[in-house]
């Protein structure tokens, strides 16, 4: 751990001080620059069959809570790229280059007083609540809304997180990108973010942001959100909630509303207007189970969620990835193993081989990184076989069941608290659905 301070204490001075030099070392400017990183490579692994994309950039690890410890902190970031770095994977990652978001896409996602909010946490919040003309950058951590900090460092982190989310969507679906699918390490994260609400550790909505862009650049019809953070993602539910042209699932702990974000992640909001029956949320009680593991989002994605996707027929599939769902995570409370996480996304692949993964939660640091490395190694193993991804999980992960084998085991072992509101949701979402109706009524 001390280890790892270091290394950040490090990275976050370099940042500094080429943010300096960039400026001419003049601090106090109201929007400070700063150069990119990373210089794009071409594709120099030929004999790796599928090109995954990684975006990280240092300069969101000044995003911190200055006054007290936070889990939304930096060395999440670290412990994924440091276990990236010692495990030789990183070297085989085209590194994406990005820059802050074009804020026409935010405002495709947001309200002009979000936007605003953000551009204006630079500053001390006492000063422009006195009104002060020309304010102060804040110099010291403040809370912009309840459980969302900012410091004079967080709009351009806020601004950088999005513009990795767009710049990875086009490098893998664009006629010029060169990846195959691609994982963008970012913060803060997204998906609470509404089109006019900041709120749980989220500033923009970088899926949807991301969404957005897919629509408007490259005129995709269908794209579908698979979100396995442990919360619901709220923020993502609502901007989409009239809409059929994405397909948002959002697979969380629930725990009949006392789970956060509350009766906003309830099964019964299924969309409304033309988007009723997009907006799936399959919610599940944990506080009487605490051993929901990877049988049961099996189970889920198996029995009823895939299905699903499979008849919408995306064009691409974004992977709001929150690991705080992983086994050791102190906000989630349940599970999920490396192998799981590597189930769902290569039965994401099968459906659509071109994938897009961007960073929600996630606190344990050591299940971010195991769990980064598992989706990450499944993105680079190719959808039409399936032998090589059985004998990487039983190579790197000890699986004694092929990808069919788990699934099949799932529908037999999954607990009922995964049964229940997979019932419920089938029975809900059936008018919607050819997959989920009898056949006489197909």
């Amino acid at each position: 751990m001390e280890e790892m301070k270091e290394v950040i204490e490090t990275l976050k001075q370099m940042t500094l001080e080429e943010n300096q030099q960039a400026s001419g070392g003049n601090e106090s400017t109201v929007e400070e620059t700063k150069e990119n990183m990373y210089i794009r490579r071409e594709r120099v692994y030929p004999d790796i069959p599928r090109q995954v994309g990684f975006a990280f950039d240092n300069f969101m690890l000044l995003h911190e809570n200055f006054k007290r410890d936070h889990p939304e902190r930096p060395a999440r970031l670290m412990s994924i790229y440091t276990h990236l770095e010692k495990t030789q994977i990183l070297k085989q990652l085209p590194k994406i280059e990005f820059e802050s978001v074009d804020e026409k896409y935010l405002k495709m996602t947001h309200d002009q007083s979000l936007i605003n909010t953000v551009d204006l946490s630079i500053y001390n919040s006492k000063e422009l609540r006195r009104g002060n003309e020309v304010p102060k950058l804040a110099k010291e951590t403040h809370y912009i809304d309840n459980d969302v900090y900012v410091n004079k460092y967080t709009k351009e982190c806020a601004y950088l997180a999005a513009g990795a989310s767009v710049e990875a969507c086009k490098q893998v679906y664009s006629q010029e990108g060169q990846m195959d699918a691609a994982f963008a390490a970012i913060r803060p994260p997204g998906h609470h973010a509404s089109c006019e609400k900041i709120s749980g550790f989220c500033l923009f909505n970088n899926v949807v942001v991301a969404a957005k862009y897919l629509q408007s650049e490259l005129g995709m019809k269908k794209i579908c959100i698979f979100d396995w953070d442990i919360h619901c993602g709220d923020g993502t539910s609502q901007i989409l909630y009239q809409d059929d042209s994405v397909l948002y699932i959002s697979l969380h702990r629930y725990d009949d509303g006392m789970f956060y974000p509350g009766k906003a992640g309830s099964p019964d909001l299924i969309g409304e207007e033309k988007g009723k029956g997009f907006n799936i949320h399959f919610a599940f009680s944990a506080y009487s189970n605490k051993n929901i593991s990877d049988m049961e989002y099996i189970y889920a994605c198996t029995d009823l969620l895939f299905p699903i996707i499979k008849e919408f027929g995306p064009e691409a599939i974004l992977i709001s990835c929150g690991f705080d769902s992983a086994k050791g995570d102190p906000l989630g409370g349940i599970g999920v193993t490396p192998l799981g996480y590597s189930w769902m996304t290569y039965g994401l692949m099968k459906i659509c081989p071109d994938i897009v993964v961007l960073l929600e939660g996630g606190y344990n640091l050591d299940a971010l990184a195991l769990s980064s490395e598992a989706v990450i190694s499944t993105l680079r193993i190719d959808p039409n076989d399936q032998e090589s991804f059985d004998k990487y999980i039983e190579k790197r992960w000890s699986s004694e069941q092929t990808f069919n084998q788990l699934s099949e085991k799932s529908l037999q072992k999954a607990a009922k608290e995964f049964r229940e509101p997979n019932a419920y949701l089938r029975k809900l979402l059936q008018p919607f659905w050819k997959c989920l109706q009898p056949e006489s009524a197909k």
